[in-house]
Parts: C-alpha cells; structure tokens; sequence
C-alpha cells in the first residue's frame, strides 16, 4: 500500500528537491528529465536506460509524482528530485538552470508552467502517436526547440503548421515511440494469447480516450452491457484523465458491472497484462489503439464517436490526422448508433482476423521510425544537444 501523504508533507519534500537542485553542479543539471506523472515515467525510461550505456553524465529526474519510482533509484548516475505540483514547481520551471530539460508536457509556456529565464534547450517527446493538430492544442509545441518525432506525420504537420503561422523551424528528430518498444520486447516474454474455443469466448478490451464525447461517457453502459450478453470477456481500461474529469461515468459503470465475473476493471496503465492478453480492443479515437494494433498485429473495433478535436484551428493544416487515417487500415469502424450490434461486428473482424496483418504491419513501418531502437536514437540526440552547447560545463 503506498504512503499517503499529506499536503504539508508533499510541500515540505517538494522544498527539500527545490533545494537540491540548486546545489547540484552544472554537470549535474546537464540532462534534466521533467517526470510529470506515472505516465510520463514509461516514455522516459528506455531513452534514460540507454544513456546511461552511453555516458557517465549525470541524468537528473524531476518529478511531480511523490510515488515515482525515479525517487526509489539507486543508480548513482540518475539524480531523483521531487518537486510538487504546485507553486514551488511554478517557480522552479521559470528559474531552472539546465543544459537540456525533457518532457512529454505539450502547452509549455501557454499556461502556468513557462519557459526558463536562462538558455535552456527544451526537447519533447511524444506521449501518443496520434497527429500534432487535432488532438492537441493549437500551439502546443510551439516553445519547445526540438521535438521527438513519432513517425513522418508529426514532421509533416509541424512543418506545415510552422508555415502556416510564421514560426521558426524547430528541430526534428526522427525519434519513434519507446512505449511501441517496450510493448514489443514484452510481446516476446513468454506471454501467450487464451485460446478461443469459442467465438463468444473472445477477451475484449475497451481503451478509449477522454472527453464528453468519448465512448464510455456516450455509450459505455449499453457497450459493455452488450457484449457481456454474447458471452464475451470484457476488461474496462479508462484514460487516467477520466478519472479525474468524469469519474461519475466510471462509478456507474463498475455499480453495474462489477458483479459480473466476466468482467474486469483496470485504471493501473503500468500493467500490461489484459492487453496482451486481449484478443480484440475497442476504443474511439485513442492512441492505444495504434499501440496495440502495431504491438500485436490484432484488429480494434472503433466505436465513430465524434472526433476529439481540441483545436478549432486544425482544418488549416490540409493533412489528415493519423488517427483518422488508420482506422479502416487496423480496424473496423462502428456506428455509435448500432451499438446493439457490436459482438456481431467483433465475430466478423475475429473471422478476419488474419487479413489485417499485412495491413497493420505496413502501417507500423510507414508511421513509426526506428522501430525497436527509438531509445538509442533519441539518445544520441540528447548527447548531440549537449555537446553541442556553449559555454562548457564546469
């Protein structure tokens, strides 16, 4: 059971890490990784596993999450600090002295958390393969300096928006998605699939993203409610944000539900294991649904919710975004409206399952760049930024 903490207890370790990274020498402050949460911590580790293969520096991990496993690290080379999440992490974004600072946070510099009043070189790295203009803010990566880029749509995109808005060019890596990695090497760990006796016998798992009009708040119940009638397996695995925006959807559906032994409930996103485990996933217009197309080669089921649009702007940028693109390529496609027939639509696609392969194997290695070596390439790119960077560090 982890430690709770109190606020007082969060503010008084988030001193004692403002603290300490001001003493921390220039080497030290070199490589600074910004950990905002549990989910930033998966993107991370396979770049951070790779530099320290690469280079004696120091790499520091500042964090907002007091239960980070970064805090627990006992290699010497990696430097845990906690910060907070309130007005000391404010301060410290605006006066870090740093060489590099790495986040997966977009909207840098449009609300609170701003740029530094020193040369700080500011790298971002995808947390969702999906399109740069649709799902994301307008702006959303206009501050940073150099982006880690998925595949050739998010350089595509970002060039077309700089052109678009009169913006300097930034940076661009072709990076990839160490989370695809990650997933891959585990894919081949002595994890094997159920077998299907039977068609009704399928493990179904629902990923979707957020929002008011996401799948479990338009029509979760009356989903999950269907394919549990067919006889299906079926594991709920909400976005960590509709905890935290709509968690009254989440409510009704475990009352509902939770006394079904064919169902499941999961919001821990560290575990991996009902989605290896998962024969099919239905989702809306979620980046898990590439993830775990292109992991395991298996089709998702993608309920036509309106689309996720957090840019008005996005029309602009002539370019499809990948997410839309995709879906017939690793899917099939459902009607909210028909929702009644979603485990006739998922024996179809488990029937055609095989003929989705060489599409989903195509897609990955068109949209994905260094497949299963993101971490040392964006590695590289990180030692490049510093030593690339002027004056010399003491």
């Amino acid at each position: 059971m982890k430690k709770k903490y109190s606020f007082i207890d969060k503010f008084f370790k988030a001193w004692q890490g403002f603290r300490k990274f001001n003493t921390l020498t220039d080497k030290e402050r070199s490589i600074v990784f910004y950990v905002e949460d549990e989910t930033s911590w998966v993107h991370f580790s396979p770049i951070i596993k790779e530099l320290t293969k690469k280079t004696q520096n120091p790499i520091c991990c500042v964090t907002s999450d007091p239960y980070d496993s970064s805090l627990e690290e006992t290699n010497p080379q990696i430097i845990p600090i906690y910060i907070g999440d309130g007005v000391l992490r404010t301060i410290f974004f605006k006066i870090i002295d740093a060489t590099v600072m790495i986040l997966t946070m977009p909207d840098l510099q449009k609300f609170h958390l701003k740029r530094s009043n020193y040369p700080v070189k500011y790298v971002y790295v995808f947390h969702s393969m999906v399109s740069t203009h649709m799902n994301y803010r307008k702006g959303a990566f206009d501050h940073y300096d150099t982006i880690f880029c998925v595949g050739p749509h998010h350089e595509t995109e970002i060039r077309a928006t700089e052109k678009l808005y009169g913006l300097p060019p930034k940076k661009l890596i072709k990076h990839g998605y160490g989370v695809l990695d990650s997933l891959l090497e585990q894919s081949h760990q002595d994890i094997q699939l159920p077998t299907v006796y039977a068609k009704n016998k399928l493990r179904i798992l629902i990923a979707p993203s957020w929002g008011p009009c996401g799948l479990l708040e338009i029509c979760g119940v009356e989903l999950i409610n269907n394919l549990l009638s067919a006889g299906y397996n079926v594991t709920v695995r909400p976005h960590p944000l509709t905890r935290w925006h709509y968690p009254k959807q989440l409510d009704v559906i475990n009352s509902r539900f939770k006394h079904n032994i064919e169902f499941s409930y999961e919001e821990n996103i560290c575990s991996h294991e009902s989605f290896f485990s998962s024969h099919l996933m239905i989702s809306d217009w979620s980046g898990a649904a590439m993830e775990f197309a292109f992991c395991l080669e298996r089709p998702v089921l993608f309920i036509d919710v309106p689309q996720k649009n957090n840019n008005p702007e996005y029309e602009k940028i002539l370019l499809s975004p990948l997410e839309v693109k995709l879906r017939t390529q690793i899917g099939r496609i459902l009607s909210p409206d028909s929702i009644d027939q979603a485990d006739k639509f998922i024996e179809k696609i488990w029937e055609e399952r095989e003929s989705f392969v060489e599409d989903i194997r195509a897609a990955r290695n068109k949209w994905v760049h260094n497949v299963k070596s993101s971490a040392e390439k964006g590695s590289i790119a990180i030692l490049e930024l510093i030593n690339n960077s002027k004056p010399p560090m003491k």
